[in-house]
């Protein structure tokens, strides 16, 4: 069983022939085997095992990299990856099935176009990392991986660690930083609720008009883990309102407050 079939993420409308065959004419090239009969089985979703063995370490861990979802077929699936080539800077003639921000799992068409190898691709590291020959070898690989060693003779000496290269990223003036620092967050919210919040009210305050829409955009992704406090989301709301850049994300924001809260009028 490749699936967690508890959690209902990435997981698409099921899978015909036609939308494969759409799917390839779009990309250009030919599916592997092994994933369409995967997708046959259940077109995207999250897998029970998130992580592949890497002997080159990475800004993820030392020894292996991420594997937080595999996508579908359909355009919330693998057809993102022309757009999210451009958005991220991500080499071309690449398929992406499982990542986001600064860390990427792809089929590698470059040198072929039908059975790729599988890369991992770093964007914090500027790295491409080969991980296996082919689809099926990727899947077969697929483990639970333990709480990374550190340095530290702790495990929260690691926290603590981790928590350092977070504030530091949230010092940077460009977006990446925050983006690597929210995306580590994600993984990390269960007591750090209040310290998140603070952060998208920080980020709102940002001069940078594409922070601030990264802004309005972790409003909705964090709120999916825990709940704002109603200070803060009324906060997040007065500050969004009140800036002319970001009046298209207030729309979403006062639906949500209004139904879920019943904070506005």
């Amino acid at each position: 069983m490749i699936w967690d079939l508890e959690n209902d993420e990435y997981r698409l409308a099921p899978f015909t022939t036609e939308s494969l065959q759409a799917a390839e004419k779009s990309l250009g090239i030919a599916l592997p085997k092994t994933y369409i009969q995967l997708m046959q089985s259940q077109n995207g979703g999250v897998p029970l095992h998130t992580a592949f063995p890497c002997k080159t370490p990475n800004s993820w861990a030392t020894d292996h990299v991420p594997v937080h979802s595999i996508y579908g077929i359909g355009e919330d699936g693998i057809l993102q990856s022309d757009y999210l080539i451009r958005e991220w800077g991500l080499p071309k003639k690449v398929v992406l099935f499982s990542g986001d921000g600064h860390l990427w799992l792809a089929m590698d068409y470059r040198e072929t176009k039908s059975e790729p190898p599988i890369i991992f691709i770093d964007g914090e590291q500027e790295q491409i990392i080969g991980l296996a020959p082919d689809f099926a070898s990727f899947l077969n690989g697929l483990y639970t991986a333990e709480e990374e060693d550190t340095d530290y003779t702790t495990e929260q000496q690691g926290e603590d660690l981790k928590f350092e290269r977070i504030d530091a990223a949230f010092l940077q003036e460009e977006a990446d930083g925050w983006i690597w620092a929210f995306n580590a967050l994600y993984e990390k919210t269960a007591g750090n609720e209040r310290y998140i919040e603070n952060k998208v009210l920080e980020l709102l305050t940002q001069p940078s008009e594409h922070l601030k829409q990264l802004a309005a955009d972790y409003v909705m992704v964090y709120n999916e883990r825990f709940t704002f406090s109603e200070s803060t989301m009324l906060a997040i709301y007065e500050k969004m309102e009140q800036d002319a850049l970001l009046q298209f994300e207030v729309a979403p924001l006062k639906a949500y407050l209004k139904q879920v809260k019943g904070l506005i009028d």
